[in-house]
């Protein structure tokens, strides 16, 4: 039963992630959405659940300090309040 939903839960974050950098690319495209910021929620979603995501995110974000402070902020806000578990 616990892997049946551990599998649903990576399944949503993967779906959720997907959306919002689809979202993010018609935001480029259309000026009307922010594209950026639903990009970089996107790849946090999916870095959630994937390991290689999460290391390219942390590679990415090393290299620039201005994006570190929100990445952090943004990552621990989605962990606590989504109710996602550390392993």
């Amino acid at each position: 039963m616990k892997k049946a939903k551990q599998i649903t839960i990576q399944i949503t974050f993967a779906f959720l992630g997907v959306l919002a950098i689809l979202i993010g690319i018609l935001g480029i495209v259309m000026p009307v959405l922010p594209g950026w910021p639903l990009i970089f929620i996107g790849l946090i979603l999916i870095s959630l659940e994937y390991p290689s995501v999460d290391n390219y995110l942390t590679n990415l974000v090393a290299k620039n300090k201005h994006l570190e402070k929100y990445y952090l902020k943004t990552r621990f806000w989605m962990r606590t309040n989504l109710g996602y578990e550390l392993n």
